[in-house]
This record gives structure tokens, sequence and C-alpha cells, in this order.
């Protein structure tokens, strides 16, 4: 299996993910507008000069939402992503301990991979309330058994003396986490449970225009583009990096 593909792959994720990190560290700079300013007597305004993706129904920029919307989920998805590689590798690590220990834990791992996690998830965002900070929390928990493996994995390649390849079981799964994260406090925002207004957010964004889809489909494609983008960025590094290490393990690298 050549790596070249993944390489290439690796190369492109790579240069997208810096792209929409760029964009939403540098969303002041490419809107023009206030991100959560209303102006009634220009809602539901088409695209123009002006307004190049036009106005919500509270004359808020779309353009200018959507940037800050980009900026917003990476921000509680790497916060959710932080707090599950922290746990998820303490848990990892405890499952080491001895037999009964990793038994427990790859139990925990299993049940919470097999759906009850997104359930768990959002109880939690219900009981702690609607926000961004209990997304976070609620998101971490799903995201906790693909970092308890990553951990397993990682332990191999520390075995072998390979710990390049560790780091990279690390990354890789965090850049795939990132992409769940992105997905999930999407969801999240379109059932109401994500970011409360004013803030921009994708997924809330994409749930408030659907009203509008007849006439304004721009109020849910672009927000809905702009998220396509960010889950893609991340998962193809994430997959990418997968991929070669396991044309590694084909080779027996």
């Amino acid at each position: 299996m050549s790596k070249t593909p993944s390489i290439i792959g690796m190369a492109i994720g790579a240069v997208m993910v810096v792209l929409v990190i760029f964009v939403a560290l540098a969303a002041d700079i490419f809107t023009p507008y206030d991100p959560i300013a209303m102006s009634i007597e220009d809602a539901l305004a088409v695209p123009s000069i002006e307004h190049p993706y036009g106005t919500d129904r509270m004359g808020r920029d779309v353009h200018s939402r959507v940037l800050h919307g980009i900026g917003a989920t990476l921000g509680v998805s790497a916060l959710a992503v932080l707090f599950a590689l922290v746990i998820g590798s303490l848990l990892g690590a405890i499952g080491l301990l001895g037999e009964s220990a990793d038994r427990i834990i790859a139990g925990v791992s299993r049940f919470l991979g097999a759906g009850p996690g997104v359930l768990l998830a959002f109880a939690i965002v219900y009981s702690a309330g609607a926000s961004g900070y209990s997304s976070v929390g609620g998101i971490a928990v799903v995201l906790l058994p693909g970092f308890m493996r990553a951990f397993r994995g990682a332990m191999v390649y520390f075995r072998r003396n390979n710990p390049l390849k560790a780091l990279m079981v690390f990354v890789a799964r965090c850049a795939l986490a990132m992409a769940l994260a992105a997905f999930l406090y999407a969801v999240m925002g379109f059932i109401g449970f994500g970011a409360q207004p004013p803030i921009s957010e994708l997924g809330a964004m994409i749930g408030d225009g659907r009203m509008f889809l007849r006439n304004a489909y721009y109020l849910v494609s672009v927000p809905a583009f702009a998220l396509a983008v960010v889950v893609l960025s991340f998962c193809v590094l994430g997959e990418s990096m997968n991929a070669a290490l396991l044309a590694g393990e084909a080779r027996g690298a």
C-alpha cells in the first residue's frame, strides 16, 4: 500500500484546517458588520454588494454571522476535544493497571460507543441548560470512547519505540474528534440546545433559516456549506493520517 495518497491527503487536510482556523481568527477583518447587530428595516435583504449573502429575519448580516459562527464552532469543539483527550487518556491509563481494570474500562468504552453516549450528551445539556458550556461537556462524553481506544493504540507504538507514530494516533483522533464535535454542536444548535441568541452559531443559523428556505435559501445554504467545510477539513486530515498509519502496518514498519 503506497503512502503517497495518504501524504497528499494529509497535506490537503492540513492546508484546509489552517485556512479554516485563519478565517475564524481573522473574522473581524473579513466582516464589515457586527454579527449580532440587528436592523429590522434590513430584515431578509437579498444578497447584494453591501450584504453578499443577504440578511436574516433580524436584519443581521449573514456573511458576518457565518464567519463568527465558524469561530464559535471551533472554540466549543476544541474545548470538548481537550476534555475528552485528557479524561479519555486517564481512563485508558487506568486500564493498564490490571486485567480487571482493563475489562471495566473496555466495557465503559463499548457502552458509550454503542449509542448511549449521544443520549447522555443531550441529557447533560438539557439538565445543565442550553449553552456553549454545557455543550462542551455533552460532546466530550461522546468523544471519550475514541480517545480511550486511541490511548491503547498509541501504547502499542510506544512499546515498539516509535513515539512519532504514537503521536500521529493522537493527532488523527483529535482531528476526527474535531469533525464530530463540530457536527454535534451544530445539531445541538439546530434543535435549540446549543449557544443561545444572539450568539452566532452555524447550527442555530440553519435552524432559524429553514422557515425561509423557499424564498431565502441562502440563510440555510451558506451556514450549511461553512459547516461542511469545517467538518470535511478535519475529516480529511484525520482519515489521511489513519491511512498512513495503516500503510505502515501493512509494510510492517
